[in-house]
């Protein structure tokens, strides 16, 4: 059997080799090209995330995220996910943290947020890693991985988080968090009668008020981190038996602002000064009557009801009367 030949065109032997030719010479310039990175320096491992070859600011959050909340933080069952704050990943750290309310609070201390920007001695996150809220929480983190390096450097990195939050609590980007203007704070309430401050039987009870008194002086006492007490606007304030219902039942009246003040042992045992006055008469009350304070108030950025339903129960109970 003849096999049939099959003619190549010169043509297409020249083309096919020339094709051949550009892909080599592609290849070996890929070879051949300088890399850009050469020259930015050998980095050790410790200075490495997820490949990212710049070097992290000890005091960012992408640092503090990968050398304290990843390994120490977010342990399954801890604060992986399943509540706030949430140590996932940096941006989750952040957006849980910064200027985010705590959902415990400290009794005997309240603070505005987890992380205040440029208050690291207001921040939740340093008052967790440092002391047992309330005596009954412990002290953050619960427990550690057996290779963790928290204790060996607990001092170290608490202090590097406190110098984030004190430098601004910068975010991914840099840009320090917005900052903060925290609520009028509750921090004290007495009654005077005829120029005398009346007793409680303990510091966790009711002032001890005689029946049919007319001309009771209730004084309030707040702090505020931007405005004097003396400044505030909207300064109202209202009472009732029922310490559930200060909504629609009850009459809201004026509180008298006292340039000069009076000045008493506050809730937390400091010494506070009350801008807000009010004379009420409670003659009408019958002993053993329980009579519950709040009132209302602005920093012209916050308007806020002191004490209110949020408050822990000896903060509210502070607040009250008994008649005799």
């Amino acid at each position: 059997m003849r096999i049939k030949e099959t003619y190549i065109s010169p043509v297409l032997v020249i083309a096919f080799a020339a094709i051949v030719l550009l892909f080599s010479s592609c290849k070996r310039e890929t070879i051949e090209a300088d890399n850009p990175y050469n020259n930015q320096g050998e980095l050790d491992e410790h200075d490495r995330v997820l490949g990212d070859s710049l070097k992290l600011d000890t005091f960012s959050i992408q640092w503090i995220q990968k050398h304290i909340f990843t390994p120490t933080c977010a342990n399954s069952g801890c604060h992986d996910g399943l509540f706030e704050p949430d140590f996932r990943t940096a941006s989750s750290s952040y957006n849980t943290l910064v200027n985010r309310a705590p959902i415990k609070q400290d009794a005997l201390d309240p603070l505005p947020a987890r992380v205040v920007p440029g208050m690291a001695d207001r921040s939740m996150l340093i008052r967790r890693l440092t002391e047992d809220l309330n005596g009954n929480s412990g002290i953050m983190p619960l427990a550690v991985e057996q290779d963790s390096d928290w204790p060996a450097k607990k001092e170290e990195y608490i202090s590097i988080i406190s110098k984030w939050i004190n430098d601004g609590a910068k975010d991914l980007n840099g840009n320090s968090g917005d900052s903060l203007d925290i609520e009028p704070q509750f921090v004290g309430f007495t009654v005077f009668l005829n120029g005398s401050e009346l007793p409680r039987a303990n510091e966790q009870t009711p002032i001890l008020v005689p029946q049919g008194t007319s001309n009771l002086e209730i004084w309030f006492a707040y702090t505020d981190d931007h405005l004097s007490p003396v400044d505030f606007m909207n300064n109202t304030f209202a009472f009732t038996i029922d310490a559930t219902d200060f909504k629609d039942s009850v009459t809201w009246k004026q509180l008298s602002k006292v340039p000069g003040g009076k000045t008493f042992t506050g809730y937390f045992g400091d010494q506070v000064t009350s801008y807000h006055k009010a004379t009420v008469d409670v003659s009408s009350y019958n002993v053993n009557d329980v009579i519950w304070f709040r009132s209302k108030v602005s920093d012209n950025v916050n308007d806020v009801e002191l004490p209110n339903d949020n408050m822990l129960f000896n903060l509210r109970l502070n607040a009250t009367i008994r008649i005799q």
